[in-house]
């Protein structure tokens, strides 16, 4: 995915918006604070929400949460950016 450099605050604040409705539609309109989940997932899900590329989300996230992240989720292939 590329980032598009005219990606506004507007549009990142609309981004933040919208992944806060999946949130909650994904928990029923349960009350976020009080969903239980997983720090790194949650910061990958807000890298995507905004776009970044995957080298914005490797300086963002670190490699090694990066690379736990694909393999928890798909472990084949990592990304030739995070081996």
């Amino acid at each position: 995915m590329s980032a598009n450099p005219e990606f506004t605050r507007a549009d990142m604040v609309q981004a933040l918006g919208n992944f806060r409705r999946k949130l909650q539609f994904e928990t029923d309109g349960e009350n976020l604070l009080n969903i239980t989940a997983s720090v790194g997932m949650f910061l990958f899900d807000v890298t995507e929400a905004l776009r970044l590329t995957d080298e914005e989300k490797e300086y963002a996230l670190g490699a090694p949460l990066l690379r736990d992240i694909f393999v928890s989720v798909d472990p084949e292939p990592i990304p030739e950016l995070i081996q």
